[in-house]
């Protein structure tokens, strides 16, 4: 399955979506939040994975600006434990 991801691969939201969907997952990065949020509002991509939060930095903004500007739902929630990720 194809999920549009926050490029490059091997970042945060390539392992949550290969956590969520599988090892079967086929990752298409882009290079901005934003990005991703407009390629499944344009059916580029059925499925988007971008964070939302970040540790370091809270809510992630562009984010929270793309699911309120653009046509595009949260369908769910992919928490990650410190040690999944890098």
């Amino acid at each position: 399955m194809k999920v549009g991801i926050l490029g490059p691969r091997g970042t945060y939201s390539e392992i949550a979506a290969r956590t969520e969907f599988g090892e079967k997952t086929e990752p298409v990065t882009y290079p901005l939040i934003t990005d991703v949020a407009e390629a499944v509002e344009k059916g580029e991509v059925p499925i988007g994975v971008v964070p939302v939060e970040s540790l370091r930095e809270g809510s992630v903004g562009e984010t929270l600006d793309a699911l309120a500007w653009l046509d595009v739902k949260v369908k769910a929630e992919i928490v990650l434990k410190r040690t999944q990720g890098k």
